[in-house]
């Protein structure tokens, strides 16, 4: 899906050393995984630029873990985007992933599911393709994250020998949905000042 944009990002030079501005908040996005990984993006707009500064990426911690992981890291942040489904609420706790993360200090808002997961993932997919010439990531911090959105691609069919218009589920898609997050949730994050 992003590759050819992902390589003209490096070509021009916005695969970087891209550190952290004191001057603007950091936003961060959110893949939440159960049973696999939960990858967060950290970003700050600066201008027309999307600074991508920071990455996390794990599987098989509790929400405190993460939360924990994301105060340590001392910056000012604006919000915290997670999925639609976060809001859905734990048969156990009678609480959502939200209402977790809120409870560890976190300002989180929630993208709103726009019809089938179909839609939201072509809708997401064109968002990401409209912001990745702005994005500007660090290369250390951010590695596995660069190399998830060279690798994200589509589905192939061998019995018809083409491709599906679903991507492939492995390990490149968590990384490419918390940035699908990013792009969607993008226009309503707080402006710095």
């Amino acid at each position: 899906y992003y590759g050819r944009m992902m390589r003209d990002v490096e070509e021009k030079g916005q695969i970087t050393s891209v550190p952290y501005d004191p001057q603007a908040l950091v936003h961060t996005s959110w893949d939440l995984g159960l049973s696999d990984d939960t990858v967060i993006w950290f970003f700050q707009v600066v201008g027309q630029e999307i600074h991508l500064i920071d990455y996390i990426q794990n599987s098989g911690q509790p929400l405190a873990w993460y939360a924990g992981e994301v105060h340590k890291k001392g910056y000012a942040y604006g919000e915290h985007i997670l999925p639609h489904d976060a809001e859905a609420k734990e048969l156990q706790t009678n609480r959502s992933r939200t209402d977790t993360l809120r409870g560890l200090n976190l300002n989180v808002r929630v993208l709103r599911a726009s019809g089938a997961e179909r839609v939201l993932v072509a809708d997401g997919i064109n968002a990401v393709r409209t912001v990745l010439p702005r994005c500007w990531f660090d290369k250390v911090k951010c590695a596995k994250g660069i190399d998830a959105l060279k690798a994200y691609r589509r589905e192939w069919s061998e019995e018809k020998k083409t491709f599906h218009d679903r991507p492939v589920h492995d390990w490149a898609s968590h990384p490419a949905d918390s940035f699908r997050y990013l792009a969607l949730g993008l226009d309503a994050v707080p402006k710095n000042g």
